[in-house]
């Protein structure tokens, strides 16, 4: 048996480097095969998303809001305070990190029944590389707006809903009252606005916030029981009338801490300075 059992393993040795060729043909051909359908397929759908981009865009007038100045284009909007720090009471200002994600409805960007046509895959279009119309909207109380490149969802959907999403890191002026200090309560403001279009073709919305409300990393050690609400008006200059959306932040003072912190410290001082 052990004679038997070595004969057999003589046989097998002396077919392995045939059986290891034939199966490095195979896998080197059927890599090249899927890797020559991967790249069919990845052409094809570059052409199909190349296509439907080239007819949607044909004739479209992005100086045009989707209204075509007939009627308003509602802007949903939704934010998302991250971050609030450096309460500047001197400068009156403070810094603030918001996601903020606007929502609407192009009609002429609607792609639905044109990528069947195509044969395209009906999923979101990215737009980050065109240069579709969007609401023109700057934040009207910033002192510094800091935008990253890199932090922004562009895309439509094929029944025409657009959504633009960034991040901003923002330089806010903040009007303070210290008539009650140190008890005071603060109110600091977010205000976007739009800066061209006017009320009668633009309105703004604020639908809700993104998840929770809440204010991560705070280097506030001098504010408490932050809270926000929200609201959208219409504001008139002598230009005409602009639509306006407004975040507002509360903060009360923490009088306790101030006390002890500079009152306490004072105090001290002054009744050392006259018993020395």
């Amino acid at each position: 048996h052990v004679a038997q059992g070595v004969l057999s393993l003589i046989r097998v040795s002396a077919r392995w480097p045939q059986s290891m060729a034939y199966c490095s043909t195979t896998f080197t051909t059927w890599a090249f095969s899927l890797t020559f359908l991967a790249g069919v397929l990845l052409a094809d759908a570059f052409t199909s998303e190349k296509a439907l981009r080239d007819a949607l865009f044909a004739g479209y007038d992005r100086s045009m809001p989707p209204g075509m100045r007939q009627s308003p284009t509602m802007i949903n909007m939704t934010w998302s305070v991250q971050h609030l720090w450096d309460v500047n009471e001197k400068a009156g200002t403070f810094k603030v990190s918001i996601f903020l994600r606007t929502l609407w409805y192009d009609p002429r960007l609607a792609y639905e029944a044109l990528a069947l046509d195509l044969g395209y895959e009906l999923k979101e279009l990215d737009l980050r590389l065109t240069t579709p119309w969007e609401p023109d909207l700057f934040f009207e109380n910033a002192v510094d707006t800091q935008h990253e490149q890199g932090e922004v969802m562009f895309f439509v959907e094929p029944d025409g809903r657009v959504t633009l999403s960034r991040r901003f890191i923002l330089l806010l002026k903040c009007s303070m009252d210290f008539s009650q200090f140190p008890f005071d309560i603060q109110t600091c403001k977010i205000r976007v606005e739009t800066y061209h279009e006017k009320a009668e073709t633009v309105t703004l919305q604020l639908v809700s916030m993104l998840g929770d409300t809440h204010f991560e990393s705070l280097n506030l050690s001098s504010w408490r029981n932050l809270r926000t609400t929200s609201k959208s008006y219409i504001v008139k200059y002598s230009t005409g009338a602009f639509p306006v959306a407004e975040l507002a932040v509360t903060m009360e003072r923490r009088s306790a801490a101030w006390l002890q912190r500079a009152v306490l410290p004072a105090t001290v001082f002054v009744l050392l300075s006259y018993s020395g």
